[in-house]
């Protein structure tokens, strides 16, 4: 068997989402903080001191500045009152998302929704502190190690698994919004009901299956032997029933979640 042909394509299927966790080229994601600054302009005072010189009012123009200094704060106010306050807002509710629903029909928090409830289901296999997580980071090892000759794979992969499992986790740094490719979710007639249930049992199959793999190790990798032995473990994923139809109706809709370090 030619080790490591089809690694990718079983990376990607075994670990959508959870593959994005470990990688040194995760696309980091950040908010731009915007400040909105209200200017005041102040009075020129060599305007004023002309002013004073050609009227000799010095004592009546200067209520006037007074008085429009307060029109200035009512405006602010004005303004302030105008936006939206953001404690009023309703989130929406996981329960709340009709599971009868199409999810080309849905609106953007209801996707979001169901982007948050899909990575619970994953969560597992972002944390290298559980079996399911570590066995995510020696699926990255593993395929640092296809890019490297085999003298040099196992100490590629062992590599690259420390570095998985050293990073830590945090679960505020996902970003699980954006979990599904628009385009194609405009066009997909698949249930609310249906993608969560594939959601569950294609969670079950991954944390199952990154468990399966501990059976090796990276210095498996030292030998052609336990390459192969490693290759029957990745290719021992089963796509769950309940997945088969939405990736068939829907294809590529799934899109990696992405981690902030």
């Amino acid at each position: 068997m030619n080790f490591f042909k089809k690694t990718l394509a079983i990376l990607l299927i075994t670990s959508l989402g959870a593959l994005a966790a470990c990688s040194d080229d995760n696309e980091k994601k950040a908010s731009n903080n915007v400040n909105n600054v209200n200017n005041v302009n102040n009075v020129n005072n060599d305007d004023n001191n002309n002013d004073d010189q050609d009227t000799g009012l010095n004592d009546t123009e200067e209520p006037e500045q007074d008085a429009d200094e307060p029109e200035q704060d009512v405006d602010n106010n004005e303004q302030d009152a105008n936006e939206p306050d953001p404690d009023t807002e309703e989130p929406v509710d996981e329960d709340e998302v009709d599971g009868a629903l199409l999810l080309k029909d849905l609106t953007q928090d209801q996707v979001n929704v169901l982007c948050a409830y899909k990575f619970d289901q994953l969560e597992p296999t972002y944390d290298p502190a559980v079996p399911a997580g570590e066995g995510n980071c020696f699926f990255w090892g593993i395929d640092d190690a296809y890019m490297v000759e085999n003298s040099e794979k196992a100490a590629t992969c062992q590599a690259s698994m420390d570095a998985c499992m050293n990073r830590g986790y945090k679960r505020e740094n996902i970003v699980t919004e954006g979990c599904m490719d628009e385009a194609v979710r405009a066009e997909c007639d698949i249930t609310v009901d249906e993608y969560k249930t594939c959601a569950n049992d294609r969670a079950a199959a991954s944390i199952a299956h990154n468990i399966l793999m501990l059976e090796k190790t990276c210095a498996d990798l030292a030998t052609a032997s336990g390459r192969n032995a490693i290759e029957d473990l990745m290719f021992a994923y089963e796509n769950p029933e309940s997945c088969v139809n939405l990736d068939k109706k829907c294809e590529f809709l799934e899109k990696h979640m992405t981690e902030q370090q």
